[in-house]
């Protein structure tokens, strides 16, 4: 089978998107896929050195292609006129793009494969009203965008949607029905829980709350600082890009949030595949994914966050906000504790309350583990496979 995945980037990059592109088709190719990932530009690193960055051996069946002053689009458009048809596909998760294939994947015979990780007018008109924008440049933008994936959803041969929220609206919004799966975005392999518990058991934690990600925006992280205000003797890490450096960002939080001395360490961007060292180094007592639920559509509905299943898969109890996108894969006092949104005594009360029942944190680390081991990147890729052979079976 050969499948010609094609990805607006310009590799390495560290952006989420990019991350689980490349996690996704590295497993397919690992699967026995012939893969081209084909992108806008790559660096000048060797290709060791951007498996390297992804913490990933690529396999030698996963070519990364990209020409010089040619989008991903083109390339691809040129690949596919010179690829064999038999069990060849296409596969891409940026709307504009999709759109722009299917004229050359019909002409071709050579199925598209859609990804869809929203409903993209959707979040287009959300947009659109948090932005302020005249109600009839709104309108437009959304009808043009409802326009496209009308389009997308109809024509291409397969979709893979990464949240339940978004099959579903497809389903009803689309009529979408035949050759669309779930596949959630993805993680690494979970630890053993006898790796996380050590040899004693679970025991005491340190104080230790931990965040990955960027801040401020729809992430959440103005409540996770309000909480860390009125949590004694707690301590919160955060790993990914600062912007203005981390002595200057940290001093600014402090002073925003009025935070003790002490209470808050940033250790900058890590590459990805430096990520779970980091998570796995030391023994947190908290994850913390805080989502707002009065922002916007996307994170409340949409959302799949890569550092999710990393949380899970390193065995730290996770606090996370109590929204829709989050239900689908968590269960409070189960696999996580959830939150009321948007509330920093409840995010404090949630993160307590897992460092302070040791029966309530084992359970909830085990399960974590467990739901880890169902969502990595191998078991997404086997689930896009199975779609592919059952498409291939029906030319």
């Amino acid at each position: 089978m050969r499948l010609i995945y094609v990805h607006e980037a310009t590799l390495p990059e560290a952006k989420a998107r990019t991350i689980q592109a490349i996690n996704t088709v590295c497993q397919l190719a690992k699967l026995g896929a012939e893969v081209r990932l084909l992108v806008d530009s790559v660096g000048a690193e060797e290709r060791d050195k951007i498996g390297e960055f992804y913490g990933l051996e690529l396999p030698e069946n996963m070519e990364i292609i990209a020409e010089k002053d040619m989008d991903a689009a083109v390339v691809a458009r040129k690949a596919i006129a010179k690829i064999e048809l038999k069990d060849a596909f296409v596969y891409c998760r940026n709307l504009r793009i999709a759109q722009s294939l299917l004229p050359t994947c019909r002409g071709s015979g050579v199925p598209l494969i859609y990804e869809a990780h929203k409903v993209a007018f959707m979040v287009v008109s959300d947009e659109a009203r948090l932005s302020e924008l005249p109600p009839g440049r709104a309108r437009r933008r959304a009808m043009r965008t409802f326009k496209s994936e009308s389009e997308v959803f109809d024509k291409a041969r397969g979709i893979v949607c990464t949240t339940d929220a978004t099959a579903a609206l497809a389903r009803t919004m689309f009529g979408r029905e035949q050759n669309m799966i779930v596949a959630r975005n993805g993680g690494p392999e979970p630890l053993k829980a006898s790796e996380v518990e050590g040899a004693e058991g679970i025991g005491e934690v340190p104080k230790l709350i931990v965040y990955v990600g960027s801040l401020g925006g729809w992430k959440g992280t103005d409540t996770l600082f309000e909480a860390l205000k009125i949590l004694d003797g707690f301590k919160l890490e955060i790993a990914g890009s600062i912007s203005g450096g981390t002595a200057i960002r940290r001093s600014e939080l402090m002073d925003q949030y009025s935070l003790l001395e002490g209470s808050l360490a940033l250790k900058g961007h890590l590459p990805p595949g430096e990520v779970m060292d980091f998570l796995s180094s030391k023994r947190f007592a908290a994850a913390v994914i805080s989502i707002p639920a009065g922002h916007s559509i996307e994170p409340y509905l949409f959302t799949c966050p890569l550092k999710l299943f990393q949380y899970l898969a390193a065995g730290i109890p996770v606090v996370a906000s109590d929204v829709p996108a989050l239900r689908e894969i968590l269960r409070h006092r189960e696999n996580a504790v959830l939150v009321e949104p948007e509330n920093p005594e409840a995010l404090a009360e949630g993160i307590r309350m897992v460092y302070s029942n040791r029966e309530l944190r084992k359970n909830i680390i085990r399960s974590g583990l467990e739901t880890a081991a169902h969502f990595t990147y191998r078991k997404r890729a086997e689930r896009i496979l199975s779609l592919l052979e059952t498409i291939a079976g029906s030319r």
